[in-house]
């Protein structure tokens, strides 16, 4: 899922957990800190992950961003 899909599946409130890399917060700043913020406000449990490290280069290659939702949302 992109941060579109996690967006919208977070305001469903469908998201479980989320990990995202560093690189996700420099391409839109404040954009990702508010949305960070949404999600945390929901009991999500986070995880950031550094883009200079294998994992965060996965997660990185993934768009920045993954999740793991509590249910199946449609787009």
């Amino acid at each position: 899922m992109g941060f579109d899909e996690t967006f919208n599946a977070n305001q469903m409130g469908a998201v479980e957990s989320l990990v995202f890399s560093d690189k996700a917060i420099q391409d839109d700043e404040q954009k990702m800190i508010d949305f960070l913020n949404d999600v945390e406000k929901k009991g999500v449990k986070m995880y950031s992950v550094d883009s200079s490290t294998d994992i965060g280069l996965r997660v990185t290659g993934l768009g920045g961003i993954v999740s793991l939702l509590r249910y199946s949302v449609e787009s």
